[in-house]
């Protein structure tokens, strides 16, 4: 997801909306890459949004984010973006801990929590994007926006419905949660066409070209994570 999306969605909660108080606390308990921690910092560390003093952007370096993630892999790849982005101390405390949200109480309040709630939102069945051939929009996510509905949540509406199973947002009951296999997030509803028919597969040009946008942008995180360590 983009960020001036995400950014949009941080804004329209109305975080931070008093400037005279920026030293708060963020979490994001199923954190994945950072996401939503990026996203946030994102926006309050734009000039245009907030000006912060040199006490402020030490806070936002090594106190206002904490996240928690599950999968080890994942959570390599979450602490490489934030250090990367200036969000924690690679020498310090982690600005993550690995390991299950839902075990145990971490002893840590904040002041806001951004996470995924049990509104589901599928944006990885039947869709592919590419890093250059063709890479994800703004206008690709309008659909998100209005079906979460950031100004009125209470308001918000499924697409998804017996009548249109290919509905991308839909509702989800906490018992619904707490059913499933370690109480997994990953919900899957519409029918992958690419599984259900071949022909709908991506040209193997298309493929192929997927696959090199990953393995060169991968390459080039990995590669701006040395020379920072380098210093």
């Amino acid at each position: 997801m983009e960020q001036d999306n995400i950014s949009l969605l941080v804004l329209s909660y109305g975080l931070w909306s008093d400037a005279s108080d920026l030293n708060r606390t963020i979490a994001d308990p199923c954190c994945g890459s950072g996401g939503f921690s990026l996203a946030a910092q994102f926006f309050l560390a734009d000039p245009e949004n907030y000006s912060l003093d040199r006490e402020q952007k030490e806070f936002f370096k090594n106190g206002t984010f904490w996240g928690n993630e599950l999968v080890p892999s994942t959570f390599k790849l979450c602490l490489m973006n934030l250090y990367l982005h200036n969000i924690g101390d690679i020498y310090g405390n982690l600005p993550v801990t690995l390991g299950d949200a839902l075990l145990t109480d971490p002893g840590r309040r904040v002041e806001y929590v951004l996470t995924n709630p049990l509104w589901v939102y599928d944006f990885r069945t039947n869709v592919h994007f590419t890093l250059k051939q063709h890479p994800l929009t703004n206008d690709d996510l309008d659909d998100f926006v209005r079906s979460y509905n950031p100004s009125n949540r209470y308001d918000r509406k499924e697409t998804w419905s017996e009548d249109n199973p290919d509905g991308r947002f839909r509702r989800f009951d906490v018992k619904q949660f707490f059913e499933r296999d370690k109480t997994s997030m990953d919900f899957f509803w519409i029918k992958d066409k690419s599984l259900a028919d071949l022909d709908n597969l991506p040209d193997p040009d298309v493929l192929a070209s997927e696959i090199i946008d990953n393995l060169q942008s991968a390459f080039d995180s990995f590669k701006e994570l040395g020379e920072h360590l380098k210093g």
